[in-house]
């Protein structure tokens, strides 16, 4: 049908190379992943123990590139066992993979989920309604987490974030996504990462909750 496009999956659909085929057959260019984190404790307090084969984590990658697919990865950092070197090891594996794009995320702990009573619990939600509260901007964490400050973690996420757009890291994954998705979506790569590190700086510090007074809390 002559159609281009994306969708999400899960690495282990890498494990079925006639699958790989067929999507690329019908028009997939892109495909978003959730690693979330390179961590396997962290990934079992994710409930993602289908994750956990990082013995196999670097050719299933290796497989959908061959395909002629390209990945938009994603991580989340702020769970209970993560720290400076969790952080750093993502984005050396986004690097080292040359991803199409990339997420560095913290964790949100969003009302009525088993995330948000656990981190209440324990007190460490650091704003109790940071959707609403006044104080609460972009980019920064609404709890504790365990092993890092919230101020350092936003910090590392920012950080992060700038390393993977910066001009080495999108030019060498530029090349690397000429090989592997259509000219359209090589265009498209452009558009999307020349100013992202830009981006990053203008969207830090947004204050989240101002002006939503009118709102039920």
């Amino acid at each position: 049908m002559n159609i281009k496009w994306a969708g999400q999956g899960t690495l282990s659909m890498a494990r079925d190379e006639k699958l790989l085929r067929a999507m690329k057959k019908s028009g997939c260019e892109i495909i978003l992943i959730g690693f979330e984190s390179l961590n396997k404790d962290n990934l079992k307090q994710m409930n993602k123990s289908f994750n956990l084969a990082a013995g196999e984590r670097d050719e299933l990658v290796k497989r959908i590139h061959d395909a002629g697919i390209g990945i938009y990865a994603t991580f989340v950092f702020g769970y209970d066992n993560d720290d400076e070197r969790t952080v750093s090891d993502a984005v050396e594996f986004a690097k080292k993979h040359n991803f199409y794009t990339a997420a560095f995320n913290h964790l949100l702990p969003f009302p009525n989920t088993a995330l948000y009573h656990r981190l209440k619990e324990d007190n460490r939600l650091i704003y109790d309604k940071w959707w609403l509260a006044d104080g609460y901007n972009y980019g920064e964490l609404a709890f504790n987490p365990k092993q890092i400050s919230a101020e350092k973690m936003s910090r590392l996420c920012r950080d992060a974030r700038k390393e993977f757009s910066s001009p080495k890291t999108v030019l060498s994954r530029g090349f690397a996504s000429l090989g592997r998705t259509s000219p359209l979506m090589w265009g498209l790569f452009w558009g999307m990462n020349l100013r992202l590190g830009e981006e990053i700086d203008q969207k830090m510090n947004v204050p989240i909750g101002e002006n939503l007074d009118e709102f039920p809390k």
